[in-house]
Formats: C-alpha cells, structure tokens, sequence
C-alpha cells in the first residue's frame, strides 16, 4: 500500500505498516501524509542499496555489497533506522559481533 521510489525510478512496493514499524521518520511522514497508496521518493539512494534497506526491514538481516556498505548505513541512518532484532536488539550504527551476522557483505 506504499511505492518506494529510487533514483533510477525503480519502484519498490512496501507495506506502511512494516515501513512505519522499521523508520520513526518513514512513520512520520505516512502519518502526516495519508494517502491511499503514497509514492515516496528516496533522493539519492540506489536500487542495490534501497533493496538492502527492505531486505532488513522485511526480514531482519541484509546482503550488502563491500562498496554500498558506507551508503547502506547512511541510508539507514537517514530512515533512523534503530535497531534489528537478533538475539535482542541491536545497533546498526556499528558492525560488531552481536551483529556481524545479520549482514551479508558481498564482493562485486
């Protein structure tokens, strides 16, 4: 019931209720903004990396590749994306053993 939009234009359909439980600001704006089935448009953000974004919104864990690593975790941070669940919570601000394993880095 909500689009995603990158900067290539590709659109990535989402549920407001998973988008508003993962991003306090994603919340927000679908709280001051209702529509029946919002557009947003994600300025600056790639196709690979809005896929990571949902991959750890939808499931808890993400496949990052090494050189969309820094992008993914701006990304996140701009979403105020918080925290993964895995054995607890965690911080996604800084990869360390509680949560190494929830991502998945690739070489390209």
């Amino acid at each position: 019931d909500v689009t995603l939009v990158c900067d290539d234009q590709t659109q990535f359909p989402a549920h407001k209720l998973v988008l508003s439980a993962c991003s306090p600001l994603l919340a927000d704006i679908l709280l001051n903004h209702p529509h029946s089935h919002p557009h947003i448009y994600m300025s600056g953000v790639t196709q690979q990396v809005m896929q990571s974004i949902i991959q750890l919104m939808y499931l808890g864990k993400a496949i990052i590749s090494q050189k969309s690593r820094s992008e993914f975790m701006e990304v996140a941070k701009e979403l105020e994306i918080e925290s993964i669940k895995h054995n607890g919570v965690v911080t996604v601000d800084a990869f360390n053993d509680k949560n190494i394993n929830n991502f998945i880095f690739v070489d390209e």
